[in-house]
């Protein structure tokens, strides 16, 4: 019979492979079951007891995780052994008087549950649920804490995982250690009635918490939350003052884009209010910017959010047309499409955001000389060359694209905007033909009683 003990002093000292060592302990197990049972339960007692200054804790009790991981490739009878240690740990974690022993027995069950993921009974996840439910009530903080990383496994049966989510809900509401609401909102499952509870974390006193609470809805699919629940946690998130929690909030939103909206950036904003929350979404794309999370050159590149100015063009050759369509070449008709408030929003910021890029690398070569002046020469004249790609080819035809936005409603106006704040630093006014135009799109604009 190999000695469980002397593996798990093998194991604190370092030397050998865990895994190859718990595979051995199991093929000896095979021969004589009971002896390997009462010997497990031997040295988990002496682990539960060991002096506080053990210092060697966290190899032991890693080791009895990989114990229970290597469980899985054995037979049924292996699993046995793990659940009637499982079951017995459980009682001694929520029972014994000594909070060290509590602490150690919590620390094995947590890892035995982490580690049999997956092959433990039905049986077994709702016996322990009740007990380790009972334990989010010690006095003890790292039990609480313990009790919440245990009971996220338990939570993956189909049976408990209702219960596990009210208790961890309560848990939140009443919980007064910061590390055990950081367990909790780590180990929440992603669950619809879980995402109240949540949001209302984004206000919670501690970043740590935060921070996990957005990484937590960074998994959860932005089509489950309301628009005012994804409005609320972008604000909260992208203006928290404390650096951790922001990350968060922005890999949060990064995640949105490439889980939910395929890297769509027009699909992101569409699925938050742009036309009432303009800051937010301004603060979205500025984080998503400054993360490289979003890519606006291979975006316009690509086409992926079409071009301003073969938008203004249609709506030209409609005007001159004098009707809402024009014919095409081969006879066929176009209508002209005003363009979303995602699209405007979006290429205002992009045009921008081109704008001040060009202008900067453009000052940086000024005061360089050699490579580096040539470098950022180069940087500015591709922005520039991206700014033109995406905008009108004269001012008269932003101003005509603009009309056309007002003949065709009031709920165009937001894109009528969006459209004038690109007209005021992206557009050369100076000639007479743009200044005429100018003047009459000033008239239009008076006559619509346009309010930003």
């Amino acid at each position: 019979m190999v000695d469980l003990c002397h593996a798990l002093n093998e194991h604190m000292d370092g030397t050998g492979n865990g895994a190859r060592r718990a595979d051995v302990l199991w093929q000896a197990c095979l021969r004589d079951q009971l002896a390997f049972s009462n010997e497990c339960l031997r040295a988990c007692l002496q682990l539960v007891t060991a002096p506080e200054d053990f210092v060697s804790e966290a190899r032991a009790v890693h080791f009895m995780g990989v114990l229970a991981q290597r469980a899985s490739g054995q037979p049924q009878e292996a699993i046995a052994i793990i659940e009637g240690l499982l079951t017995e740990l459980i009682i001694w974690a929520t029972t014994l008087e000594e909070p060290a022993w509590r602490t150690r027995a919590m620390m094995l069950t947590k890892e035995l549950l982490h580690g049999a993921e997956g092959v433990l009974s039905s049986a077994t996840m709702e016996a322990s649920l009740e007990p380790l439910m009972g334990a989010l009530n010690d006095k003890v903080a790292k039990i609480r804490k313990l009790a919440v990383m245990a009971l996220s496994k338990v939570a993956q049966s189909e049976e408990c995982s209702n219960q596990v989510v009210e208790a961890y809900i309560r848990q939140l509401e009443l919980e007064s250690n910061q590390a055990v609401r950081v367990a909790v909102a780590q180990s929440m499952p992603q669950r619809e009635e879980a995402v109240d509870a949540m949001v209302e974390r984004t206000h919670d006193v501690s970043p740590e918490v935060r921070a996990a609470v957005y990484a937590w809805f960074g998994g959860a699919p932005a089509a489950v939350l309301s628009t005012q629940q994804r409005m609320s946690l972008l604000a909260s998130g992208l203006r928290d003052r404390v650096p951790a929690a922001k990350d968060a909030a922005t890999a949060m939103a990064a995640s949105w884009l490439q889980q939910y909206c395929g890297g769509d950036v027009l699909q992101l904003l569409a699925t938050i209010d742009v036309q009432q929350e303009q800051g937010v979404a301004l603060e979205l794309l500025d984080a998503l910017t400054s993360t490289q999370a979003l890519d606006w050159v291979q975006l316009l590149r690509s086409g992926a959010l079409g071009s301003l100015g073969s938008a203004a063009a249609n709506a030209e050759a409609a005007a001159r047309a004098d009707t809402d369509t024009t014919e095409a070449a081969g006879g066929a008709f176009v209508a002209f499409e005003p363009i979303t408030p995602e699209q405007a929003f979006a290429w205002t910021f992009v045009a921008r955001h081109l704008h001040a890029t060009a202008s900067a690398k453009s000052q940086a070569a000024a005061k360089t000389t050699g490579a580096a002046a040539a470098a950022h020469a180069a940087a500015a004249s591709d922005c520039h060359n991206l700014l033109e790609a995406l905008l009108p080819d004269s001012a008269s035809q932003l101003a005509c694209l603009v009309r056309a936005h007002l003949r065709a409603g009031e709920q165009h106006k937001f894109a009528v905007c969006q459209m004038l704040r690109i007209a005021g630093f992206a557009m050369d006014w100076t000639d007479g033909t743009s200044r005429s135009m100018a003047t009459n799109l000033i008239k239009g604009l008076m006559e619509a009683d346009l309010r930003e």
